[in-house]
C-alpha cells in the first residue's frame, strides 16, 4: 500500500505515550478506506503487511493503532462519543472481535539505522536478510508479551499456536509456552 499526504487529523502521533490522548485525535478514515474491504474478504491478517508511504502519511499512526495496548484502551473506552467512531472502524477492520477482544497484537518496529548495518556485513546478502528477519522476530515477540504484561494480563493466558513444519524451530525459541520463551536464557557464544 502507498499512501501520500497525511490523512490523520493531526501530525507527529508518535510523540504522544498516552493511549487515550493518541486515540482521541486519530480519524478512522484511512481505516475504511485501506483495512476494511481487505479485512471483510479475509486477506488483512494471513499476511505480512508492508505500508510504505512519505513521511506524514500516516505508517506510525497505522501501526500504533494495531498496539495491544492501544486496542486494549480503545476497547474499555469504546462507549465513549469520542472513541466510538475509531473503535467502530477497527471492529470493521476484524481487530476487535465482536465479543470485545483485541484479534490481532501487533507492535510497531521502527526501521532505525542499526538495521543498515546488517548491509554492511560482510556476508552473502540471504544470510544478513536472515539475520535480520530474525532480530525483527525476536524484537516483535519480545514487544507483543511487554504489551501483554503492560495491559496487566499474565502469559499464562497466551497461546502459542506454531505452524505445523517449524518443531526445530519451536525448539530453539524454547517451546511453545510464553514463560519458556521469556525465560530461556540467551545462547552463549
Amino acid at each position: 500500500m502507498y499512501f501520500s499526504g497525511n490523512p490523520f487529523e493531526k501530525r507527529a502521533t508518535e510523540f504522544l505515550k498516552d493511549g487515550p490522548a493518541f486515540l482521541g485525535i486519530v480519524s478512522p478514515e484511512p481505516l475504511s478506506t485501506f483495512f476494511e474491504y481487505p479485512a471483510e474478504h479475509g486477506g488483512l491478517y494471513d499476511r505480512l503487511v508492508t505500508v510504505v508511504g512519505a513521511p506524514g502519511s500516516g505508517k506510525t499512526t497505522l501501526a500504533k493503532l494495531f498496539q495491544f495496548d492501544n486496542l486494549t484502551t480503545l476497547i474499555a473506552s469504546g462507549d465513549s462519543d469520542l472513541y466510538r467512531p475509531l473503535y467502530d472502524a477497527l471492529r470493521r477492520c476484524r481487530a476487535i472481535t465482536d465479543d470485545d477482544r483485541p484479534a490481532v497484537i501487533g507492535c510497531r518496529l521502527p526501521m532505525e539505522s542499526e538495521y543498515r548495518d546488517f548491509w554492511e556485513l560482510p556476508y552473502r546478502e540471504e544470510l544478513k536478510l536472515g539475520l535480520m528477519t530474525s532480530l525483527l522476530q525476536a524484537r516483535a515477540v519480545i514487544a507483543w508479551f511487554r504489551m501483554i504484561r503492560g495491559a496487566g494480563h499474565s502469559l499464562e493466558g497466551v497461546q502459542i499456536i506454531p505452524k505445523a513444519d517449524v518443531t526445530a524451530a519451536v525448539a530453539q525459541i524454547g517451546g511453545s509456552s510464553p514463560a519458556a520463551i521469556v525465560d530461556r536464557p540467551a545462547p552463549s557464544n
